[in-house]
């Protein structure tokens, strides 16, 4: 997350730039311009400088020849000019490409982090609901063997009642046939006193 929050500032101080050096575009390209018909001055200056040591005949020669590299020097001027402004255009098209680029980036890295810490959180309430499944499952293993304990312990309650019981049972038929000898022999004392 820290990553994407770098990013970020980077572009958005990039774009910051990008702004604040667009707002001067227009003194640059005007210094850019006064620097050109400087350098076209100084050049033609110097090349009607330049000593005449021919005779007077030959200055109207020399004038047509510096008229026609001064036309050509125009025409390249022009030309570089024209070259200029055609890639201040597209300097200006990039720079406006490129921020709108920036913005759709910044935004795209927005949602990014918006989607990771969504993710995150997801992931998070997962591992709390797999954590609550082996708690449930732990505690009903627990219970099924509380159940089969309790069910042994029944079992073996229910075979110590049947024993107890035909224990009873043979104490009674025994105790009663003990009574019924007791009453037998009462009853045969009796018919003989």
């Amino acid at each position: 997350m820290a990553s994407a929050n770098w990013r970020s500032d980077i572009l958005i101080a990039f774009a910051e730039r990008d702004v604040r050096e667009k707002s001067q575009a227009s003194i640059i390209s005007e210094y850019s311009r006064l620097a050109d018909r400087t350098a076209i001055l100084a050049s033609a200056s110097a090349i009607t400088s330049l000593p005449t040591d021919q005779p007077q005949s030959n200055s109207s020669a020399d004038l047509q020849t510096l008229h026609a590299t001064l036309a050509t020097l125009r025409t390249d001027l022009a030309t570089s000019q024209k070259d200029r402004t055609t890639l201040q255009t597209q300097l200006t098209t990039t720079t406006t490409s490129l921020l709108l680029l920036q913005k759709s980036s910044t935004a795209n890295l927005r949602e990014l982090d918006k989607v990771k810490t969504e993710r995150y959180h997801l992931e998070q309430k997962l591992k709390s609901k797999e954590d609550d499944s082996k708690l449930n499952r732990k505690m009903i293993e627990n219970l099924q063997d509380e159940i089969i304990a309790l069910n042994i312990q029944l079992n073996i309650g229910e075979q110590a009642k049947m024993r107890l019981k035909s224990e009873n049972e043979e104490l009674i038929s025994r105790w009663m046939a003990l009574k019924k000898d007791e009453a037998e022999a009462m009853n045969n004392t009796s018919k003989y006193s």
